[in-house]
């Protein structure tokens, strides 16, 4: 699937904010959604799922991700949404909170 130049820069950019936060962490990172489809509008969001080794509060880390992001939006116009996920939701066989997502997740995830 085809990214757009400048939703590449501001992925490239929250990569670089997930690599110094999770380091080894970080176990996977995925773009879905209708920017990972091609069918987005201007403003349109960038649905990205951050999966790592653990993780004890989502909802937490999903906040400080999006404020971490903020510089993103103020410098692409994209608006990087984060969703936070422990390693293991990636199994057909773990049940999580969000098992429905993360199907679609797998089905048109682009990995980063």
């Amino acid at each position: 699937m085809h990214i757009d130049p400048i939703t590449q820069e501001a992925l490239r950019s929250f990569q670089a904010i997930l690599h110094a936060k999770y380091g080894a962490h970080l176990r996977a990172l995925y773009l879905f959604g209708s920017r990972a489809r091609g069918d987005h509008r201007p403003d349109s969001d960038a649905d990205v799922a951050v999966f790592l080794d653990e993780v004890t509060d989502p909802i937490g880390e999903q906040f400080d991700l999006i404020d971490r992001g903020y510089d993103i939006l103020l410098r692409t116009g994209i608006n990087i949404q984060p969703w936070v996920f422990e390693q293991e939701n990636l199994s057909d066989s773990a049940p999580h909170r969000a098992a429905h997502l993360v199907t679609e997740i797998r089905r048109e995830g682009v990995r980063l």
